[in-house]
């Protein structure tokens, strides 16, 4: 039953996307505790795994059906341009940054930071969704000091900022 539920739930999201209606908001409210995914989202040259559930933030991009922070990976993009580069994602997660940016341009390398192995998961998914050959990913933090941290979601957000955190 519930593989049904997503199935018929994904060529939902594909119609709403052919169309460019972004009203499946609606509808997801009334079935974000039925539906598991993942779901594919494909966006211009790029696509997403998304799921519902409230602490992935991917369900955003579910939700509204538009990709994360898409003007500032515009203005990315532009100041990249098609010559040879180098993108930092510091705090990857699922690759909202990284993931447009290494499909826009084959000679921009993308190096990739997050101290989440869930999260390392679910870029290398999306990474082998897009054929992304040029992102390179890495299990660290980043933060202002050198430190070993305890790692919970909510001590992300709060202590590490800048510079390199080794994590076991």
């Amino acid at each position: 039953m519930q593989n049904k539920i997503d199935k018929i739930f994904q060529y939902t999201i594909n119609y709403f996307l052919i169309k460019k209606n972004y009203k499946l908001y609606k509808i997801f409210f009334f079935l974000k505790n039925l539906i598991k995914g993942p779901f594919i989202l494909s966006f211009d040259n790029y696509k997403f795994f998304s799921f519902p559930q409230k602490k992935n933030l991917s369900r955003l991009m579910l939700k509204n059906l538009k990709p994360w922070d898409s003007d500032t990976i515009k203005l990315i993009n532009n100041l990249l341009g098609d010559r040879k580069s180098l993108f930092i994602d510091c705090g990857v997660n699922y690759g909202a940054y990284s993931i447009p940016i290494s499909k826009r341009n084959n000679n921009t390398s993308v190096i990739s930071f997050d101290p989440s192995k869930k999260a390392l998961s679910d870029l290398k998914n999306n990474i082998n969704l897009n054929s992304s050959e040029n992102i390179k990913f890495y299990n660290y933090g980043i933060s202002d000091t050198i430190s070993k941290v305890f790692l919970a979601m909510i001590l992300i957000i709060l202590k590490i900022q800048e510079s390199l955190v080794l994590l076991d």
